[in-house]
């Protein structure tokens, strides 16, 4: 990884609305949905990266091991990284794609 980016902040900017939408679409190709992403798929792959507090990252993770609700963290981290660059109803977009594409696989 290029050392100008941070581990931690990358994943966590994983598991926004748009990224995960995106990943199901891509993961569609294979024949339901996504069990793990090829380097050259995850090249297809928009994600929106800035770098998180380390306070952020905490939350995300005790949000993990609490077993919260995906929608519970999808918000979180849509708040902390899409929601700063796009209009809210851009967001609600992509979280409607996610959500129809993984209802398709059902």
């Amino acid at each position: 990884m290029d050392k100008k980016y941070d581990a931690a902040s990358l994943v966590f900017c994983l598991f926004n609305s748009m990224t995960l939408a995106e990943c199901e679409f891509h993961g569609r190709y294979y024949g339901g949905g996504v069990s793990e992403l090829t380097p050259s798929e995850f090249k297809n792959i928009t994600l929106p990266y800035c770098k998180i507090s380390k306070e952020y990252i905490c939350k995300l993770d005790k949000k993990f091991k609490n077993n919260e609700p995906l929608k519970d963290i999808i918000e979180f981290v849509n708040e902390k990284t899409i929601c700063k660059r796009m209009e809210k109803e851009e967001v609600e977009v992509f979280e409607k794609i996610r959500k129809k594409l993984i209802l398709r696989r059902s």
